[in-house]
């Protein structure tokens, strides 16, 4: 009888140990599981073209601060290979949504190129808000944006130019160093430049190049540049990196006895800009407000969350800041 107890008290906690670990591995996958999934919170995917621009570190910025505020998940990536890579955009892209990304702000390294990401984000009913550098739509293109959140670089590059036109008197020789091609910030920035100087006749550009927004491409092309035209008045470059770039390629010629007075204009207000627009070897820069951009991108993109209705357009305004 007493064996037979005994016997009773030991399958009992063995059945018992059985039920317990059961129960543990149960809630752990539960838990494990909870665990992949990562938090609930409203996910908003970010991709730039590049974080080693002080432009886009500013948008990132603002971008974080904004989510911060709003308690919601963002995850705030750019393409490795710089601001020419469309294709690594589409594969931060493609990796965000497969994370479950619940809407997307991107600021297409090339106007055109980043058409199938859109489209690849509409496929999958992520809502998508372009900043800064306008998509193109081709007619073969399905890709469908909920907003556009950016400054007027037509206006900026005309701004640019009446600084110039002012500063020079109406005559002189300029030269404009354009971002990338594809970008339609480049292309806006160049033909609100040309408009501006097109009521100055007197004022010639007699070079133009493409830097691809990069200051050690401005130096090594402006270079080249004073070479076979010495006679330079003035340089419009579309963002400050390529400006910087433009007048550390001055400081090498002026090292190497070249006898020249040259003034810089330059895009963004970045901090690297301001600090020599105060020095005085930036002229001017056209401040368009990245920081507020990303802000704006992540308030606008919980207000679609939350089907609410946005404008079709958000303006950010720019102005010239000169010395």
């Amino acid at each position: 009888m007493q064996r037979k107890y005994i016997l009773g008290i030991v399958l009992f906690l063995f059945i018992t140990g059985i039920i317990y670990t059961s129960y543990d591995l149960f809630c752990g996958k539960i838990n494990d599981s909870n665990s992949e999934e990562g938090d609930r919170r409203p996910f908003i995917a970010f991709v730039a073209p590049t974080l080693s621009n002080p432009f886009f570190v500013a948008m990132k910025r603002g971008a974080e601060e904004s989510a911060s505020k709003a308690s919601v998940r963002l995850e705030f990536q750019a393409a490795v290979s710089g601001v020419e890579d469309s294709a690594g955009q589409f594969d931060l892209v493609e990796n965000l949504i497969s994370s479950g990304a619940d809407i997307l702000c991107v600021v297409p390294a090339d106007s055109k190129a980043i058409l199938p990401v859109i489209e690849f984000a509409n496929q999958n009913s992520v809502p998508v808000i372009n900043i800064d550098n306008r998509i193109q739509k081709t007619r073969s293109s399905t890709a469908q944006i909920a907003t556009f959140i950016g400054s007027d670089n037509k206006l900026g590059g005309f701004l640019a130019g009446g600084f110039i036109i002012k500063k020079l008197g109406g005559q002189g020789q300029v030269v404009r160093i354009d971002g990338l091609l594809g970008s339609d910030a480049a292309t806006q920035r160049a033909e609100g430049f040309t408009e501006a100087l097109a009521s100055a006749p007197d004022i010639k550009v007699v070079a133009n190049e493409v830097a691809n927004w990069s200051r050690e491409i401005a130096v090594e092309k402006f270079s080249a540049i004073l070479q076979r035209e010495p006679a330079i008045d003035a340089v419009f470059a579309a963002n400050d990196e390529m400006a910087l770039g433009v007048i550390a390629a001055i400081d090498e010629a002026r090292s190497a006895d070249l006898d020249t007075e040259i003034f810089v204009v330059g895009f963004d207000a970045t901090p690297d800009g301001l600090k020599e627009v105060e020095s005085g070897k930036l002229s001017a820069t056209v401040a368009q407000q990245p920081e507020l951009m990303g802000k704006l991108c992540v308030e606008n993109a919980l207000q679609i969350l939350g089907e609410h209705t946005v404008e079709a357009e958000i303006p950010v305004a720019v102005k010239l800041i000169t010395n």
